[in-house]
């Protein structure tokens, strides 16, 4: 059922009549991109399914308001955002129905310049989610070295819609992604925070590196094992989501989008799909009331699947104890017939005394009435024998 959910909300997705005929509001922030880039070209020049704007200086409110999407790439590392443009973002992002998308990279270079200043927007929005002060890297699952990392799924089962026809994304020197809670910073890899779900990783061969101070907030430098490379934040209050990814979709040295595009010569025979989780990305962000619609399903769905396995372990218990009664019942069984067999053995010995006593009795009785008899005949003889004898002396010698 969720499976087929999830395909549901990705037909949704695709075809959504408001990207469909709309075209609806999509703004990349690119802040200090001077001149242009090619893989932000092409994604402009690709996906027209929505209307785009770009911004590469002051962020104003006025310029935002009306996006659905903002794909936040801070292109130069010194360009910072001023308190102005900050509370214009939260302002827009605080308007619900809203998807902001902001991308870091790993602290290599001038990165780490990148993460501070994303971890301050993440912060503004009230955002648990935070860019962890060091870099990924995988000597097995890249692009050639280890420090193009190809990211794979790794989120529940309802983000396959958004990351439907992905298998690989190149995230060049890209940063782990972890979350701030209760003021402690804790691994998306070991924790499950309400609404927030990590989407691509990178793979079981990959390790932590520090090339910049600060040090890590929760990994530790030389660690073995996946990390989150994307991740995304739910506001149920807000109905608004922000997504986090560690490399971003165009610059940064090189993005996810196509990167063949910007270099053929490393990038033209790698297999990746990072066209197609931009596209996604874009989609959802023009729909985000869609994936709120299909999790709350999900979510109803997972509770009832939930009360059906505590029906299931009830049910096994019952068995359990049903097939203990049979058991017991059946020892009874054997019990009831060792009992009637001795029952039908007593009855048969009770009988057999019952013969004897009425034998016993009837042969008691002949001899009452022989003996009777003999006490009658005996009389009679007595009697006789007294006549008899006065008989005699009356007649004399």
């Amino acid at each position: 059922m969720i499976t087929y959910l999830i395909m549901v909300m990705y037909c949704l997705l695709m075809y959504s009549s408001d990207a469909l005929y709309n075209k609806p509001l999509v703004t990349i922030v690119a802040k200090g991109l001077v001149g242009t880039d090619p893989q932000l070209e092409r994604i402009i020049g690709n996906e027209q399914f929505v209307e785009w704007r770009i911004i590469t200086e002051k962020v104003r409110y006025r310029d935002i308001r009306n996006s659905s999407l903002i794909i936040l790439v801070k292109v130069n590392p010194i360009a910072n955002f001023t308190e102005d443009e900050i509370e214009a973002l939260v302002k827009w992002f605080n308007q619900g129905l809203k998807v902001l998308w902001v991308s870091s990279e790993g602290d290599y270079g001038e990165g780490f310049l990148r993460q501070i200043e994303i971890n301050r927007v993440l912060k503004a929005i009230d955002s648990k989610l935070r860019v962890e002060y060091a870099s990924v890297q995988d000597p097995f699952l890249n692009a050639g070295t280890a420090y193009r990392v190809l990211g794979v799924p790794c989120g529940p089962l309802w983000a396959k819609a958004l990351t439907q026809n992905v298998k690989k994304v190149l995230f060049h020197t890209p940063s782990p992604i972890i979350a701030l809670v209760n003021d402690t910073y804790v691994k998306l890899e070991e924790e499950n925070i309400p609404n927030i779900y990590k989407i691509m990783c990178s793979s079981n061969g990959s390790f932590i590196a520090n090339f910049n101070p600060p040090k890590p907030q929760v990994h530790t430098i030389g660690e073995l094992g996946s990390t989150v490379l994307m991740a995304l934040e739910v506001f149920n209050d807000k109905k608004s989501i922000v997504i986090v990814t560690g490399a971003a979709p165009f610059n940064h040295f090189i993005g996810m989008y196509m990167p063949k595009v910007k270099d053929p010569s490393v990038y033209g025979k790698v297999e990746e799909e990072g066209a197609t989780l931009v596209r996604n990305i874009i989609i959802l962000g023009i729909n985000p009331h869609l994936l709120f619609e299909v999790t709350n399903l999900v979510s109803q769905l997972l509770l009832k699947e939930e009360e059906l396995i505590v029906l299931k372990r009830k049910i096994a218990m019952l068995q359990e104890e049903l097939k203990a009664l049979n058991i017991e019942l059946k020892a009874r069984e054997e019990e009831i017939a060792n009992l009637s067999s001795e029952l039908k053995t007593a009855r048969d010995v009770l009988e057999e005394l019952r013969e004897q006593i009425r034998k016993t009795v009837k042969e008691a009785s002949l001899l009452k009435v022989l003996l009777f008899l003999l006490i009658i005949f005996s009389f009679i003889l007595g009697l006789s024998l007294h006549r008899l004898s006065k008989s005699s002396i009356k007649r004399g010698p």
